[in-house]
Order: C-alpha cells, then structure tokens, then sequence
C-alpha cells in the first residue's frame, strides 16, 4: 500500500495519503458490472441496449453483479449515469475463487478419505482432476504435501462441489420454500445476460469451447461433455 501510495502521489490524479484502500469483494463486482457495460457502450443514451449481467471468478474470490428487474433486498449498489439511476445487486463469495475453492475442494477429498496420500506412490483419487494427473498441495491445515491423482469423474466431482456451495438453506428474504444461492446467500431473481470472465473463462478456453479471442454462449452441458 505504501508504494501505491507514492506512486499516485507523483500520478497527475489529486491524492492525499492515506487515500488509497482495497476495494470490498462488492465494490469489485459493482465496478466489474461499470466496466463490462461501459466497454459494450450499454449506457449511450442514443443506443439503449440491455444491461449485462458479470460473473467473475478471480482467485481468491467470485463477483456476481446485475440489474434486476424486482426490488432489491440486500447488496444493493446504486449508480447514476448520465440521468439514469442503475440499481444493481452486487455480491461476492470470498474463498469460492478458483484458487481458494479448490483448496476446499482437496481438503474435503481428503477428509472423506481412507488414504492418506502422503505417498506419491499411493495418491487420493481427486475426481475433480483431469484423468491420471498428479499434483501435490500442502493444504491449510497441514504441515507436509499431499499428493492426489485425478479420475476425472463429473458426477462425483459434482457431489464435493455442491456440498460445498451449502444450497440447501431457506431464503427468508424471499420464499422460505425456495433455497438461497451460494453459502446461504440471498441472491436478488435473475434478469439478463451474463458475461463469464477470468478463470471462468480461463476454463472454458482451456477446454477448447472458446477461442482466447472470441466470446460465444456456452452451456452446462457443453462443459460436461
């Protein structure tokens, strides 16, 4: 922060020290929400065009941000632009990035587990891997590496993941018969199109259903495929 700071002190922008901060996970996915509208010229008053919703998988944490079409019942984030008021829900789930998620992942592997996997020669079968790779991580709570070996097993892979995701939890803010999204987060009804950036498309791409240049519309089961 202290080398931030004295670059923008000699930057031609106004700044007094003890100006510069790191943005919460919501600032972040409001501020993504800004720039993917503002680089599609959504807000030119001359060409109205829908609003596009942006998921963000970073590493250590994910950002979802739209513009609903229903009253906002939290992690609301209001900008004007020009003479319009943009209500947006902005939220973000920290440790569900890609890094920190697939620390979870691994530990959750591990947990359920009757191999150790402290031999590279006897590996935890990690479903969420490509087909007979091998990695190593030592993982938070631990003080050596553990080695895993992939299956590439969907189905199981999914089973860790949506354990994971908590949905099972009512959502008050709406309708208790109806489960909230993430974590137990409330998440405001969909609306819109959505762009899917960083190792969300990292992954796509690496998958080979995506150019690094271009962006096209994917589906679940593409990806399963």
């Amino acid at each position: 922060m202290n080398a931030v700071s004295e670059a923008l002190k000699s930057s031609p922008f106004a700044f007094n020290s003890g100006d510069a901060r790191i943005l919460s996970g919501e600032e972040e996915a409001a501020f993504g929400w800004l720039s993917i509208n503002y680089i599609l010229s959504n807000f030119d008053e001359e060409n109205k065009k829908a609003m596009m919703g942006i998921m963000d998988m970073g590493g250590a944490s994910t950002q979802i941000a739209f513009e609903p079409n229903v009253q906002i019942m939290a992690d609301e984030f209001s900008v004007k632009i020009l003479n319009h008021i943009h209500r947006v829900y902005a939220t973000s789930y920290l440790k569900y990035g890609n890094d920190q998620f697939k620390m979870l992942v691994l530990e959750s592997i591990k947990s359920s587990s009757s191999i150790s996997g402290k031999n590279a020669s006897v590996p935890i079968p990690n479903p969420c891997q490509c087909f007979n790779f091998t990695e190593n991580f030592t993982l938070p709570e631990d003080t050596s590496a553990t080695f895993f070996n992939g299956t590439g097993d969907w189905d199981e892979c999914k089973k860790v993941t949506d354990a994971l995701m908590y949905p099972a939890t009512p959502c008050f803010y709406v309708d208790p018969s109806k489960d909230c999204a993430v974590n137990g987060n409330y998440m405001s009804e969909l609306a819109g199109d959505f762009y899917a950036i960083n190792s969300l498309f990292y992954t796509a791409s690496g998958l080979g259903l995506v150019k690094f240049t271009e962006s096209k519309t994917l589906s679940l089961s593409q990806i399963e495929t």
